[in-house]
């Protein structure tokens, strides 16, 4: 398993997880049945002052020999100094079924809830379902609706509204020792058309050697909202090397 990662050059522009891209986490099991992953991190720095770090992971997958999957994911953030406010607190946590139609159709049904306090995001939750389509090997489509509520630390009411909600995702290996990865994701309201969400997930991953592997991603989001009626732009760029044992 993948014990560690070294985040040997990381490059944050922004801080983009008010909404996460579902869609590159899937990451589905090849082996049947329950698989699970849980990971904790505490880290604490004293100096002129002393900072805390807690992140957390955690991940169960169900898988059948029927094309039936289940998946829980979340993931928690939070870094703060002492007798200061917090610098970093966010959480999400995501639970999806995916189920087999016909032949390279997947029905889908998925809970999520988030929070984010770097972007005021105090609650986001959202019900959602739609169809999977596989029309050719490592290439998904998928469209699907979702009822959701945002609630942010500076309105005074709750945010409610149905969304139309559809993603593309591609994979390619280009030789052995270089894979890319995308995954686009476009988001519209119901009744405010011109109200929309576009996500993008790149990542290049390139196995150096046996178990090393360099990877460089980028998370760009653009946001178009009564919140933001302007239209609010976020991206975040990462890489870093990863050893396996």
């Amino acid at each position: 398993m993948k014990l560690f990662y070294f985040y040997s050059i990381p490059i944050v522009i922004t801080l983009s997880f008010a909404q996460v891209n579902t869609e590159s986490m899937r990451g589905e099991p090849e082996s049947t049945g329950i698989t699970s992953f849980i990971q904790f991190d505490f880290d604490y720095i004293s100096g002129n002052s002393e900072i805390f770090f807690l992140n957390g992971t955690f991940r169960f997958d169900y898988r059948r020999e029927t094309g039936f999957h289940s998946f829980l994911t979340g993931t928690f953030d939070r870094s703060f100094e002492k007798s200061e406010e917090d610098f970093s607190n966010r959480g999400f946590t995501h639970f999806r079924i995916t189920q087999p139609v016909k032949e390279s159709v997947f029905g889908e049904l998925y809970l999520q809830k988030e929070y984010n306090h770097y972007l005021d995001l105090q609650n986001r939750e959202l019900i959602g379902c739609g169809l999977r389509w596989q029309p050719i090997k490592n290439f998904y489509l998928g469209n699907g609706l979702m009822q959701e509520m945002e609630r942010y630390s500076f309105l005074s009411r709750d945010n409610s509204f149905l969304k139309s909600t559809n993603y593309l995702t591609h994979s390619t290996e280009v030789n052995r020792s270089i894979s890319f990865n995308n995954t686009f994701y476009y988001q519209f309201k119901l009744k405010s058309i011109d109200h929309f969400r576009i996500l993008w997930d790149g990542e290049l991953e390139c196995y150096l050697a046996s178990g090393v592997s360099y990877f460089m991603g980028i998370h760009l989001r653009y946001d178009k909202s009564d919140i933001n009626p302007d239209g609010n732009t976020y991206m975040e760029v990462h890489n870093g090397i990863g050893i396996q044992f």
